[in-house]
């Protein structure tokens, strides 16, 4: 991504998980509103920093669960690794 910066990485991604009849049935009968798909939306880089890979991530989750209810969520991590050789 970054030419200086030979280990880094930038991506983007989509998902898309769709629920069964028989999964919005078994919502539905405990008394939620079930959603057709849950949908996510990431943006993500790494960059290797010595023996260590950092990863800072975001991603934006709608319908969590497969629930029109569910609030909209957004979820930040960090992964770091660590290079043993």
């Amino acid at each position: 991504m970054i030419s200086s910066r030979p280990d880094s990485q930038f991506s983007i991604g989509v998902h898309e998980g769709l629920l069964s009849g028989k999964a919005r049935a078994n919502l539905r009968d405990g008394g939620d509103l079930a959603a057709s798909a849950e949908q996510g939306f990431e943006i993500t880089y790494s960059d290797r920093i010595g023996p260590l890979t950092i990863q800072p991530d975001l991603q934006l989750i709608r319908n969590a669960g497969g629930l029109r209810s569910a609030d909209t969520v957004l979820v930040v991590d960090l992964r770091v690794s660590v290079a043993l050789d």
